[in-house]
């Protein structure tokens, strides 16, 4: 590559490293850059945004079972299925209620991101 022969160089300026990019440029030496379809660039955006919401998720979910384990309520697995959300309403925690609120709103948003990927990925 012949731009790493200005890197190379020991003495360097700017102006001598920019006369030499100039002269590459003229000779169509340098490289492109890939810069990926807006279709593209959309899709990594939502994925993006999905794995930010679920590490959120993530981190609500693991403060109901800090809350649990406060009240002395261990070891339930499948904690946040349907039967198994009813016997957390009922416990009447306000940390985990409002926890649980959050979790919902996070859920519904997941899965609207995680049906617009689909979408797109399916039309490429």
């Amino acid at each position: 590559m012949k731009t790493r022969l200005i890197a190379e160089v020991k003495i360097k300026t700017d102006a001598k490293a920019s006369d030499a990019l100039a002269q590459l440029l003229m000779m169509g030496w340098l490289p492109t850059s890939y810069v990926p379809p807006e279709e593209i660039r959309r899709l990594r955006e939502l994925v993006r945004l999905r794995e930010y919401l679920v590490y959120e998720r993530t981190k609500f979910k693991n403060k109901v079972h800090a809350a649990l384990m406060r009240e002395g309520i261990r070891g339930r697995k499948g904690i946040f299925a349907k039967k198994r959300r009813e016997f957390l309403n009922e416990l009447e925690i306000d940390e985990v209620n409002r926890c649980l609120s959050v979790i919902d709103v996070l859920d519904r948003q997941i899965n609207e991101i995680s049906a617009m990927i689909r979408k797109i990925a399916g039309e490429s």
